[in-house]
């Protein structure tokens, strides 16, 4: 009933876009039991960082600007480091959580997400960028836990935290630039 209202007083685009974010979010574990877990992760990350920005900003002002698909690129891959450690977090029991490959590609993404922060945003942003150095003692902090093979409630938590820590500082910059423009 929401999805439909939504549809007529919006764009049936939107309404589209929202049934399928529902259907993922309804269906992502099925799709992980059955050992499609990396694209379920990949497809859910896209939805939550790249799409529902789209959405939410689309039915406000009712355009999307170029520079709005730049911005949502770091967030979608803050999404896929959170999803993916959620994920393997949550289903290995037993075993050692983390081999030296996974760590590798943790780091890896990582320095990702700060590379394309920075060359993405910095024509828009500047020198406000430097208020992700805020986010960095999380993300080591994380890093040191995973790699100590520490308690993987605490690990999820740090990643949560820097997930909000990183999505805040976000809109915090995206706010001052605002204001300062």
């Amino acid at each position: 009933m929401l999805i439909s209202t939504l549809a007529v007083s919006t764009n049936y685009l939107v309404a589209l876009l929202t049934i399928l974010y529902s259907l993922i979010m309804h269906f992502q574990h099925y799709l992980k039991s059955i050992g499609w877990s990396n694209l379920t992760i990949l497809v859910v990350s896209f939805f939550k960082g790249g799409i529902i920005t789209y959405l939410s900003f689309f039915t406000q002002v009712h355009f999307l600007p170029l520079e709005l698909l730049k911005w949502s690129i770091p967030l979608v891959l803050v999404n896929i480091l959170v999803e993916m450690h959620t994920y393997y977090l949550q289903t290995t029991v037993q075993q050692p959580i983390l081999k030296k490959d996974f760590l590798l590609k943790t780091l890896i993404l990582i320095t990702l997400i700060y590379l394309t922060t920075i060359f993405l945003l910095a024509s828009t942003f500047g020198y406000l960028l430097v208020l992700f150095l805020f986010t960095v003692p999380f993300i080591l902090h994380f890093i040191n836990m995973i790699h100590r093979k520490k308690e993987k409630k605490l690990c999820l938590k740090t990643l949560f935290l820097y997930q909000m820590t990183y999505l805040f500082v976000f809109t915090l910059i995206e706010t001052i630039s605002f204001y300062l423009l």
